[in-house]
Order: C-alpha cells, then sequence, then structure tokens
C-alpha cells in the first residue's frame, strides 16, 4: 500500500509543476528525485538510476528517431514537399474529416514516438481552414496516431503480448482489431462533433477523377510510403528507414550542403529532445523503485475481483510506464495466471487487458506522444487529457460490453 500512496504523491507533484507552466524537462527531473527520495533511495542511487534510463538503447534509439523525424519534418516543410501532400490528401479523402483522421492515422503506421511530430503539421495545415480549437487538432493528433496499436504486428507489443501468453499472435489480433474501429467511433464523435456542415465542403475532385487523384497523393507521399515499407517489409530500423529516406531526398533535390548545419539548427531551438531525455531519466528512476512490480499484491491485499484485476494492473502499469512494450512486459506475465481458466487461457480477456492498458499508456504523463501533440498545437493540456480520458472510457465500455458482458 505504501508503494500505491507515494506514486500517488509523486503524480500530484508532477501535476502541480505542470499547472505551474515548469518546462517538462525540469519537471520530470525533479520528480524523479522526489520519487527516488519517497522510495528512501540515496542521491548518488537516484542519478544513477536516472543515467541506467538516458544511456539505455531504448532512450538513445528513440532520440534518434524524433531527432530523424523532425530533420525530415523540417525539410518537407522548407521544400513545400508537406504542403502538397496535404493538399492531395484533402482531394484524395473528399471529406476534410476524413483527411484529418486518416493523415495521422497513416503516420501511426510507423511505430515511432516522432511519429506525433510528423503527422501534426498535417492536422495544422488540414484542420485551421475548418476553425478548429488548439485542443480540438491537439486530440485529433494524439488519438487517430494510436489507432493500429491494438493488432498491427508491425508493434512490438502486439507480438510480445502473444509471445507471454504463448499464441500465434493471428489468434490474439482476432480479439484485438474490434478495438480500432471503437476507437474510431468514439474518436469522430470527440473530435467532429458540433462542427457546422457548412465547414465540411468537400475539396474533392469530381468522382471520375478520384483515380488520377490518388495517384498524385501517392506520388507525393512516396518519401512516407517508402519509410513504412522499409520499417514493415523488410524490418529495418526506423531510424536508419528515416535516415535513409531524409538522405535520398537530399540527393534528389540536390540540397547544398552549406544549408546543413542551417537544418540541424532546428534541433537545437526545439527543447523537446531535453523533455524526451528527462522522462527516460524517470522512467529509470520508476524502474529502480520496483513500484510497479508491486501492483499485483496491492489489487490483492484490496480484495479486487479477477478481472477488475485483470483490467487495473495493465492500466496502471501502461500508466505508469508510458510504454506499450513496457506495460505489456511487466503486466502480462503477472495476470497470465488470471487469463487461464480450466487450462484454456482467455483470449477475450487476453484482449481486454491489452485494451486497459493501452488506455493507461494513452493517459500516461509519460507517453511522449501526448506532450509533443500538445505543445505543437500549443494547445490546452488539461482539456485535451479529459477528452482522451472520456474517449478511452467508451472504448473500454464497448470493449466490456462485447468480451465480459455478451
Amino acid at each position: 500500500m505504501a508503494a500505491l500512496w507515494k506514486l500517488g504523491l509523486t503524480a500530484l507533484f508532477l501535476a502541480v509543476l505542470i499547472g505551474r507552466h515548469v518546462r517538462l524537462g525540469w519537471v520530470m527531473v525533479l520528480g524523479s528525485f522526489f520519487l527516488g527520495f519517497l522510495f528512501h533511495l540515496a542521491p548518488f542511487a537516484i542519478v544513477g538510476s536516472m543515467w541506467a534510463g538516458l544511456k539505455a538503447w531504448e532512450t538513445i534509439n528513440l532520440l534518434l528517431i524524433l531527432g530523424l523525424v523532425m530533420l525530415l519534418e523540417n525539410f518537407l516543410t522548407e521544400k513545400e514537399l508537406m504542403q502538397r501532400m496535404v493538399e492531395r490528401a484533402r482531394a484524395a479523402f473528399r471529406d476534410p474529416r476524413l483527411a484529418l483522421a486518416a493523415l495521422p492515422a497513416f503516420i501511426g503506421l510507423l511505430p515511432s514516438a516522432g511519429g506525433a511530430v510528423f503527422s501534426c503539421p498535417m492536422v495544422e495545415q488540414v484542420g485551421s481552414p475548418l476553425g478548429l480549437s488548439r485542443e480540438r487538432k491537439a486530440y485529433i493528433n494524439y488519438w487517430y496516431r494510436h489507432l493500429f496499436e491494438y493488432w498491427l504486428p508491425l508493434y512490438q507489443a502486439v507480438v510480445l503480448a502473444a509471445g507471454i501468453l504463448a499464441v500465434p499472435t493471428g489468434s490474439l489480433i482476432r480479439h484485438m482489431w474490434p478495438f480500432t474501429l471503437f476507437a474510431c467511433l468514439v474518436g469522430a464523435v470527440v473530435a467532429f462533433r458540433g462542427l457546422p456542415s457548412a465547414e465540411l465542403t468537400a475539396v474533392a475532385a469530381p468522382a471520375g477523377e478520384q483515380l488520377a487523384v490518388w495517384g498524385r497523393f501517392l506520388r507525393e507521399a512516396w518519401p512516407v510510403l517508402l519509410i513504412v515499407m522499409l520499417v514493415l517489409v523488410f524490418n529495418l530500423n526506423v531510424a536508419l528507414s528515416v535516415g535513409a529516406v531524409l538522405g535520398l531526398l537530399l540527393i534528389l533535390h540536390r540540397y547544398p550542403l552549406r544549408r546543413l548545419p542551417r537544418l540541424l539548427q532546428t534541433l537545437m531551438g526545439n527543447d523537446i529532445m531535453a523533455s524526451v531525455a528527462a522522462i527516460m531519466a524517470f522512467r529509470g528512476v520508476l524502474l529502480a523503485t520496483g513500484a510497479v512490480e508491486a501492483m499485483p499484491g496491492i489489487f490483492a491485499a484490496l480484495g479486487v475481483p479477477p478481472l477488475l484485476a485483470v483490467l487495473g494492473i495493465p492500466f496502471c502499469a501502461g500508466l505508469l510506464m508510458g510504454s506499450s512494450v513496457g506495460y505489456i512486459g511487466v503486466s502480462f506475465p503477472l495476470i497470465q495466471g488470471l487469463l487461464t481458466l480450466g487450462g484454456a487461457l482467455n483470449l477475450r480477456w487476453a484482449a481486454l487487458a491489452y485494451a486497459a492498458g493501452q488506455a493507461g499508456f494513452m493517459l500516461s504523463p509519460l507517453h511522449l506522444c501526448f506532450p509533443l501533440s500538445v505543445d505543437y498545437f500549443r494547445a490546452a493540456m488539461g482539456r485535451v487529457w479529459t477528452w482522451v480520458a472520456l474517449s478511452e472510457a467508451g472504448v473500454m465500455a464497448l470493449g466490456i460490453a462485447l468480451y465480459a458482458l455478451a
């Protein structure tokens, strides 16, 4: 029980700092020491845990991906390639609402935190003419960015969950794909409610020209499509794939070498990289406390029913870890016994457990896509978070109705 109130106190501490508009990087650094002191870690142990989080390959790879994606975005914007891609998408999807949802979902085919940065300018260009608020654009970018994370085997968490449960990945996917449909439906209600029909005038070409319009869109979107193919078909690292496509674009456009320093300077004027590093340092301290592993014992001591434990443990792990692989790796081994009834694995409950972990992940302050989206649009974090929380409640209600009550 002590771990629970300590984590709650740390969450309150972080919320107070964020509410006072302290920069996210400093919030996570201060939060690391606050959390460590609550769990009686010595100062050197806290620093060592922060360093362990920073030097982990996961952190290095994440920073590489984020930096390269930001460089790619800046290049596409500088050459007006992004603008042409958005214009083609608006015509191809006929309805700007479909374009708004489809563009971040399209980027979501890449399991990269930097994808949130990549899709932000697309949502901005399509959403601004509709008069959407900053908060609504941030919500659309964040929510639809994660549509496919429930079942797409490109995401490591999906494969990891199947491996832990010792079931074929396809068997698990067949129970998890409905959550993508639920997310689409709930997201549409939240994102596009109350928009006057006059603001939704289609900008599409006539139906007979749609094939040509789609061809033009695909010609503009080839850099993103190539990245997806390199990752999905050839199983290349996301950082390598983005770097290769960026290098190819520089060659094809004969980008002057003397302008490369100017392109690189765009990273220096942005504190997102520092914020990401601080988040991963905090995660290192969190892992060192053993708080996440203590959650099952807390639920057992409170006499929580099995289904609530199946939902609650992944949810808390997702909330605490801010990582899909993290919440699967921590929670699924702990709830595997609860998922096995009479010697048979209950895949319906397994799908609910995955969705519950995803809900915690989407609400976690450590989930990088959330601050990236909110910061880009300069949106009110509390309002966007509330919309996400209501949306996740809707998705889980539909999931429970399908798999627990049916």
